[in-house]
């Protein structure tokens, strides 16, 4: 199954955004360490290695949540070990 077919499957279905919290589960939603690799121009072997790891390298951020939202799926910035948006108090 392709991109374009999870797509079709998500809008058929109305799945909702699940959110995803591992790096384990993130690979395994999108397919394994061979789609994941296509993904981030990756080898499968550096991928598998991700498994692993707490956080994904951050320059596969782009990447990788947009494959997840084209399935209905989604997980959070610090997987990619991102900090939370921080909202600057205004003076009143």
């Amino acid at each position: 199954m392709d991109l374009d077919d999870y797509k079709k499957l998500v809008i058929r279905c109305g799945m909702s955004k699940i959110d995803l919290t591992t790096t384990q589960a993130v690979m395994d939603a999108l397919g394994g360490n061979v789609p994941v690799a296509a993904l981030t121009g990756r080898t499968p072997t550096a991928v598998s290695n991700w498994r692993r790891f707490d956080a994904f390298p951050a320059n596969t951020y782009v990447a990788l949540t947009q494959a997840l939202g084209a399935i209905g799926k989604r997980a959070p910035a610090s997987l990619w070990g991102m900090a939370g948006v921080r909202r600057e108090r205004s003076a009143a």
